[in-house]
């Protein structure tokens, strides 16, 4: 028995879990945004939403969540030719790796990618001081083992180049 004022309550009405409340996933990057609007870093994911639809080539309303999947070195590449300084890049880019986590923590994204799974006897085989840059270029641009190429290793060089590595380190790594 509860009392409130001057009135006594009989019962109290059940109090609604959230798990019970469903909310549609997000599909887009505004979908994903209006979810985290009361995040305090709000403002700077929806800026780094901004240069990254402008990076799509898309409006933001028409980019997709899981093309979140695919932010690399070439974004960051990206805002530095729009002369932004190299730690304002690292940051958008960074910004938009925190909306990737928490669109996969919403479970609007697959938590491990499309073809990571193809990928992990090679991992497991490979020494913990070995680069896995090359694995992970490889699932980014969701290649299997059977469908990687020169052509894809020498796209991963170059993007390598772009972002300042040596050419060295780069044909190293290749090998």
């Amino acid at each position: 028995m509860l009392t409130h004022g001057n009135i006594i309550a009989q019962s109290v009405a059940p109090v609604v879990q959230p798990s019970s409340i469903t909310m549609p996933l997000p599909k887009t990057l505004p979908d994903l945004l209006a979810v985290l609007e009361t995040d305090k870093h709000y403002g700077m994911m929806r800026a780094a939403a901004q240069h990254y639809s402008e990076f799509m080539q898309l409006p933001i309303e028409q980019v997709p969540v899981n093309a979140l999947v695919n932010v690399g070195p070439s974004f960051t590449q990206y805002l530095l030719k729009r002369h932004y300084k190299r730690n304002s890049a690292r940051s958008y880019r960074n910004y938009v790796l925190i909306l990737l986590a928490r669109a996969k923590q919403l479970g609007a994204l697959s938590s491990e990618p499309e073809h990571a799974g193809a990928w992990k006897e090679i991992l497991s085989a490979m020494p913990k001081d070995a680069g896995t840059a090359i694995v992970r270029f490889a699932i980014r641009i969701k290649k299997t083992p059977a469908e990687f190429a020169d052509s894809d290793l020498n796209r991963w060089g170059q993007e390598m180049l772009e972002i300042g590595r040596a050419y060295e380190t780069c044909e190293f790594r290749k090998i």
